[in-house]
């Protein structure tokens, strides 16, 4: 299956995270061995927010015992920093100390915008043993719907002029990234949970996440696992222009029994400029032609449902 645009931040920054008490979690954020005063963290789940303080300390207290995932972020000198560990277990009684680096940081928001209105072209190529195709995929954020409480985009896929549709609910906010359902014709695939990334991705931190996907048709459910992680930044160039520090995500998934590796470059503002999924005997290839973001601050370019007018080579 396909996965959707979809998913993580090098510097030198560390965090220590310990469980010091039952129902505490206590981070300590340093940046080259010295304290950070006034990073932002943030638990999930529970939304906990707190601040470090003069010694680079900040303190969740009152947690129910139970896996965690926390984060850290701050703007330094203009470039925003970050550290992110998953499945922190903070057990009922005694304690637990996780360490991690914190590293340059992307906000995945800002790297895959989701206004509706907007409108990715991409030329997509299948190189299996037997052959190799091309054909135009089109992606259009068409609207919004409501699943499991959240507000998501409902993106519409079309291939050239295939008559096949297919429907991707995904969300980009404040809150990250997250893949809910993909539809097409006889089968609706629901993810539960939804596939989840925070807000903030640091370089080099490893994301694990997994879920269930039910069919509708009635198939049997699959069990989904993926690890992704942000591993550099770098200038790409596609027939839609020249796109500088694109955010290269790399993610190691498996469906069913069925293992897949995932490449994506990111540019912050436009979304996935460049994809490369492969599979046993199939390799995937996206590159994007024209792109219009429906935005406050970029004049619409899309006049119609027909031909896209490419952005510059330099956005």
């Amino acid at each position: 299956m396909r996965l959707s645009t979809g998913l993580l931040v090098l510097a030198v920054v560390g965090l220590t995270c310990s469980a010091v008490l039952a129902g505490d979690l206590k981070c300590h954020v340093t940046k080259g061995g010295a304290d950070v005063v006034g990073a932002k963290l943030i638990l999930r789940p529970g939304a906990g927010t707190v601040v470090t303080n003069a010694d680079g300390v900040g303190v969740f207290t009152g947690l129910a015992a139970g896996t965690y995932l926390v984060t850290a972020e701050k703007v330094i000198g203009g470039t925003l920093y970050g550290a992110l560990r998953d499945a922190i277990a903070v057990p009922a009684t005694g304690g637990v100390t996780v360490s991690l680096p914190m590293t340059r940081a992307i906000h995945i928001s800002q790297h895959i915008p989701l206004a509706v209105g907007s409108v990715w072209q991409y030329a997509e190529t299948t190189d299996t043993p037997t052959g190799s195709t091309t054909r135009t995929r089109r992606e259009r954020a068409v609207g919004t719907d409501t699943i499991a409480g959240d507000k998501v985009t409902v993106i519409e896929v079309i291939w050239g002029a295939s008559p096949d549709v297919m429907k991707m609910y995904n969300r980009s906010s404040s809150e990250g990234y997250g893949v809910y359902r993909e539809a097409r014709a006889g089968d609706t695939l629901d993810y539960a949970p939804p596939m989840q990334i925070p807000n903030l991705v640091p370089l080099g931190g490893i994301l694990h996440l997994a879920s269930t996907i039910k069919h509708s048709s009635g198939a049997p459910d699959e069990h989904m696992t993926m690890e992704c992680k942000l591993v550099g930044f770098n200038t790409v160039t596609v027939p839609a222009g020249t796109f500088p520090d694109c955010a290269r995500i790399r993610c190691q998934a498996r469906i069913g029994g069925t293992p897949s590796r995932i490449t994506l470059w990111l540019a912050r503002g436009v979304g996935q400029v460049r994809a490369v999924e492969r599979k046993p005997n199939k390799r995937v290839t996206r590159v994007l032609e024209e792109y219009s973001i429906r935005r406050l601050l970029l004049k619409p370019l899309l006049r119609s449902p027909g031909r896209l007018i490419p952005r510059p080579s330099s956005p």
